[in-house]
């Protein structure tokens, strides 16, 4: 993770009374047991966190006057809120009663790609292309279909956090016909929110989200052509989003509709993007927020499936390698470890204690990936980015299959089924053997 600040001496001063965004995390709560029932685990959780932030409003009036604070969003799947408060401040701001720690906001850039180039890339779905889907032929695809013909991720919905979605790529169209036969055409987004420009209707600037999506629930690109997708932008059309831009994605998608009423949350969110970090030991305090909501997506039962890292070295970025988090490594069609693929293990240090955590956890195609790309177009790129909706689509198939399975189910399913291969370091678990995979899940209802 490569942050530059600049420092004008002279200005030193002025900028001290500026105000910076912050993550303020209140005292966690234990709502396990609630779990079950989401309409009442939400609730409880919105109404704690609303209680934290009017107390935190109510110690600056009355007792820190002095501090210039300001509250931009709720971050209750956290217990935490984003705040402004000047630089020369925040050291105050942790006094505050049932404040546990304050975390910068900051700007990261999304694992790229290891090779994004669209030269070669064409318009228009040809027969021929089918031979350049080799990580369906590894992933034993055939094999799905032909014995397992309706499972196709009918009724299930991903989620995908992202650059955003062409919507209406014909890959990721729905397709049918009235009552006359003729063919209609229908979106298959169910929800989109942008956190970056917050415009109303699904696009991409980049072509990343894009390309996730059709190796999730592409027509003929992907693993699960019948699935919903509900789409979160965090990301720019360059790559960068802040931390409260994902956190609030990422709290976005345990209600998409706001309703908690209603069962609207995704399966699986597939998050291909994070932040590297250094080498040897890390403080997993800076990234406590996102393990937070990391533990409600589980608690919920949404399956958190995130990319390794490019790095090529150890560890894993951000969050992929939290604990909390499935992290995906890449691999070749001849079944080799991408050479860019991040390394585990990752090393946290967790309320003064080392603790080292296995990484990644598994392993799936993630070079030369063909798949869907902006202007209804297609390209192959590499990447733990690619990987990461493999896994996805195949859980996406595992749901269908077992809707009530549990992420410790599917974890053991994933693992247990999967290629084995002695460098744990470097595959996990090993390679998705998405055909067994699905079979296991099959003995798991």
């Amino acid at each position: 993770m490569k942050f530059f600040t600049l420092l004008l001496i002279s200005l030193v001063a002025a900028n001290s009374a500026l105000a910076d965004s912050y993550i303020v995390l209140f005292k966690k709560q234990s709502l396990t047991v609630l779990a079950n029932d989401k309409p009442q685990f939400l609730k409880t959780m919105q109404k704690t966190n609303s209680d934290y932030i009017n107390g935190l409003q109510q110690w600056q009036k009355t007792k820190r006057p002095d501090i210039n604070l300001t509250v931009t969003k709720d971050l209750w799947s956290a217990f935490a809120v984003v705040v402004e408060v000047p630089v020369s401040q925040v050291n105050a701001l942790k006094s505050a009663p049932e404040v546990t720690a304050v975390v910068r906001n900051k700007s990261r850039q999304f694992l790229r790609p290891s090779d994004e180039s669209t030269a070669g890339a064409t318009v228009g779905w040809s027969s021929a292309m089918n031979e350049r889907l080799w990580a369906h032929q590894n992933l034993r695809l055939n094999d799905v279909n032909y014995t397992m013909p309706t499972v196709d991720g009918t009724g299930i919905t991903v989620g995908i956090l992202d650059t955003g979605m062409e919507s209406g790529h014909e890959q990721l169209l729905n397709y049918t016909e009235d009552a006359n036969g003729e063919p209609i055409k229908s979106s298959r987004v169910v929800r989109f929110k942008d956190f970056v420009s917050h415009l109303p209707l699904p696009y991409d600037d980049h072509g990343h989200g894009t390309h996730v999506a059709g190796t999730i629930g592409g027509v003929y690109v992907g693993l699960a052509p019948k699935v919903k997708y509900v789409i979160g932008k965090i990301l720019s059309g360059i790559g960068y989003g802040t931390d409260a831009m994902c956190l609030d994605g990422m709290q976005w998608m345990i209600d998409p509709d706001g309703d908690p009423q209603t069962n609207d949350m995704p399966t699986l969110v597939s998050n291909s993007w994070g932040a590297e970090i250094a080498d040897g030991e890390n403080d997993i305090a800076e990234f406590e927020p996102y393990r937070r909501i990391l533990q409600s997506w589980n608690a919920l039962n949404i399956v958190p499936v995130f990319a390794a890292g490019n790095s090529g070295g150890a560890p894993n970025g951000i969050p992929g390698g939290l604990p909390e988090a499935l992290a995906v490594a890449a691999t070749d069609y001849k079944d080799n470890i991408a050479w860019f693929s991040s390394l585990g293990p990752n090393v946290w240090i967790i309320e003064g204690q080392k603790v080292i955590v296995p990484k990644p956890d598994i392993a799936a195609p993630g070079v030369k990936i063909l798949s869907s790309m902006m202007k209804k177009g297609y390209a192959s790129w590499s990447g733990t980015s690619m990987a990461t909706p493999h896994v996805s689509g195949a859980i996406a198939l595992c749901r269908q299959i077992s809707p009530d399975i549990s992420i410790e189910n599917i974890k053991k399913n994933l693992f247990e089924t999967a290629k084995k291969r002695p460098d744990f370091n470097a595959f996990g678990q090993g390679i998705l053997n998405m055909f067994e995979f699905l079979k296991a899940c099959q003995a798991t209802k």
